[in-house]
């Protein structure tokens, strides 16, 4: 499965790398492997999407990020459509997204290479 690193993500987000680290620790998120404390959080594709669109719903209905995350996950597993109550729709163009995030993704996966681990080489 290809995943993304917490920078990586943050990076195509447009978002404070600390700001979602604290996402992904205090919220369950489909697609991210929550490791214990000093390891690397690998953030699938779509758990990038769910996040984006959760993301868009903060900034255009000030929603609280828990409901943010509930209602994208809901919003992405009905095709961009729910209906919270009768007579009310939301409707969220996820392809879009989709398609805006891959390409800062791939940006930011170049920008922002894996760092190196272990002990340096030694020195000639």
């Amino acid at each position: 499965m290809r995943a993304y690193s917490s920078i990586v993500v943050a990076n195509a987000l447009g978002v404070d790398p600390r700001w979602l680290d604290s996402v992904v620790v205090q919220h369950r998120i489909a697609g991210v492997n929550r490791e214990r404390q000093g390891v690397s959080r690998a953030i699938s594709p779509s758990a990038v999407i769910t996040i984006a669109v959760a993301i868009a719903l903060i900034e255009a209905l000030h929603l609280p990020i828990g409901a943010a995350l509930e209602l994208a996950a809901s919003l992405i597993s009905g095709g961009g459509d729910h209906t919270p109550a009768e007579g009310m729709s939301i409707h969220v163009d996820v392809s879009a997204i989709e398609r805006r995030i891959s390409a800062r993704l791939a940006e930011a996966v170049e920008a922002h290479p894996p760092p190196r681990r272990g002990r340096p080489p030694l020195a000639r």
